[in-house]
């Protein structure tokens, strides 16, 4: 874990922090009274708070704690505030530049409030990620209003789309986001790979040149890979990063070309993802192979491997865990919209 950051200051002279948006209260579906609803930037003595209701998020708890420190050292966290009191939801803004290309999504989910926004420069694009809101709190629109607080952020940096990750069982947030105007871009699924090494050694070997005749063939494709759990659009930069790092590894077989990055998470410590980006069946076999290597023996790393959802392959020895949906839309020039409106995006 990363050294925790210190606490930011409330404002100069330790005035008030800075409100970004106030969203019009609505009466809860319990009948509560109208509420208005504050966004602000966040500190570390949100952490608590925050935390407190992102415990029950899964049947296993929450990863946000172990981001948190991470998000807030990258800046730009903000929290949703109802009625002036404490955080009922969250959302972390991210903005970075070519050298700096990086990034993850940990699960979007509407129905909790913590939101994590990156902004990966070179393809102008938005993710969105680790939506939480308040169980007491739901129903009053705080997840559409950190959504679009992202949106806007992202539109003033010149970003031109909006990207998110959600559970595909999820139809409270796949609703959310077809309401704000997303739309389906592809389907993914998760798998994990580990424990014993494969039996037979795989074929799959670094790209040594980011010119080579199989990657130049994926560029322009609209491809994506995962990094820290953000899908990062693949082209001629990301390439280039991934091949000098030794991170982008390639099989063929049968005169088919298979490929898959490779890329140690910098938010789950001992965590590698390993992104199939084109593979037939045979590819698919040396991918796993490669990865079962990563991930075999004590002290090795977590190998989460994942791939656009395809029937006809079969992923073996890799366990499914979830499936998700890649969900976009466009960023109009001047802000992002109200909701609808959703168009296919492109990086």
């Amino acid at each position: 874990r990363a050294p925790g950051p210190r606490p930011a200051r409330a404002g100069a002279g330790g005035g008030a922090q800075k409100a970004y948006a106030k969203i019009p209260g609505r009466r809860g579906a319990r009948g509560g009274g109208m509420a208005e609803i504050t966004v602000r930037d966040a500190d570390q003595r949100d952490r608590d708070g925050i935390l407190a209701f992102c415990r029950g998020t899964f049947s296993w708890g929450d990863y946000i704690e172990e981001v948190w420190d991470h998000w807030l050292l990258e800046g730009g966290m903000l929290c949703a505030c109802e009625g002036g009191g404490p955080p009922v939801g969250a959302c972390h803004a991210s903005f970075h530049v070519p050298a700096r290309q990086a990034f993850t999504v940990p699960l979007g989910n509407s129905t909790d409030s913590t939101c994590h926004a990156s902004f990966h420069v070179p393809a102008r694009q938005v993710w969105i990620e680790g939506i939480r809101v308040h169980p007491g709190h739901r129903r009053r629109r705080i997840a559409s209003s950190l959504v679009l607080r992202s949106e806007s952020m992202g539109a003033l940096r010149g970003c031109t789309g909006s990207f998110m990750l959600v559970e595909d069982s999820n139809s409270a947030s796949l609703r959310m986001a077809e309401g704000l105007g997303y739309v389906a871009e592809s389907t993914w699924v998760f798998y994990s790979v580990g424990g014993a090494p494969p039996a037979r050694p795989s074929n799959a070997r670094a790209v040594r040149s980011p010119r080579s005749g199989p990657v130049g063939d994926l560029l322009g494709r609209s491809l994506r890979f995962v990094d820290s759990w953000r899908w990062i659009p693949l082209d001629g930069g990301s390439a280039a990063g991934l091949v000098a790092g030794g991170r982008l590894i390639h099989t063929r077989n049968g005169g088919v070309d298979s490929l898959a990055t490779v890329v140690p998470s910098r938010h789950f410590e001992d965590t590698v993802l390993v992104t199939v980006l084109r593979a037939d069946q045979r590819g698919m076999d040396q991918i796993i192979r490669y990865a079962q290597g990563l991930g075999a023996g004590e002290g090795a790393p977590r190998i989460q491997l994942l791939a656009r959802s395809d029937p006809a392959l079969d992923c073996g020895p890799a366990r499914k865990r979830l499936v998700f949906r890649l969900v976009g839309k466009r960023i109009p020039r001047g802000g992002a919209p109200a909701g609808g409106g959703g168009v296919s995006p492109r990086p």
